[in-house]
C-alpha cells in the first residue's frame, strides 16, 4: 500500500472512526484484510464496543488494531485527529457528526474520507473548511458510497 508522506511523525497511518457501526465494520475488516504493514487504530465512542471489534478481527485476521474511545468534542476530534495521518470516517447522520470531524482534520492537517451521501452537508463543509484545509496540508475528500466500486 502506497504511504502518505505528509504527517509521517504521526502515531498511524489510518483511524477508523465509527468503526462498530454497520458500515464500520466492514471498513475494519477490509482494513484487516488488505495490508499487514499498515498502522491503524478503530476509533468511536464506546471503548467495549471498540475491544469486541478488535477482538473479533485478531480472531478472523490476525490483525490487532489500537482501541480509540473518543467523545464527539471539539477536544476530542482534535487530538484523535493530531495522531493520525488519515482519518476515515463511518458515522453518520454527517450533518450531525462529519462536520466536527472534517473541521478537527482540516485544522489539524489530517487526510480525511468519508462515505458521506448527503451532498448538501459535503458543500457546506467544503466551503466552510477548504482554505484551511490547503493551509495545513490536509487533503478532505469524501467518497460518497454510491461512488465506491462494486464488487
Amino acid at each position: 500500500m502506497a504511504r502518505l508522506t505528509k504527517n509521517s511523525d504521526r502515531e498511524y497511518d489510518v483511524v477508523l472512526l465509527g468503526a462498530t457501526g454497520f458500515t464500520g465494520r466492514f471498513a475494519a475488516m477490509h482494513l484487516a484484510e488488505i495490508d499487514r504493514d499498515l498502522k491503524w487504530a478503530i476509533a468511536g465512542r464506546s471503548g467495549a464496543k471498540l475491544t469486541k471489534l478488535a477482538e473479533e478481527l485478531r480472531l478472523k485476521t490476525s490483525q490487532n488494531p489500537d482501541v480509540i474511545p473518543v467523545e464527539f468534542t471539539t477536544q476530542s476530534l482534535d487530538a484523535l485527529a493530531r495522531q493520525t495521518r488519515c482519518l476515515v470516517a463511518t458515522v453518520g447522520p454527517f450533518p450531525q457528526h462529519g462536520v466536527l470531524v472534517f473541521k478537527s482534520c482540516a485544522e489539524n492537517g489530517t487526510h480525511y474520507v468519508d462515505i458521506n451521501g448527503e451532498t448538501p452537508s459535503v458543500l457546506e463543509m467544503i466551503k466552510a473548511y477548504e482554505d484551511t484545509a490547503k493551509s495545513t496540508g490536509a487533503m478532505n475528500h469524501d467518497t460518497h458510497s454510491d461512488k465506491m466500486p462494486k464488487y
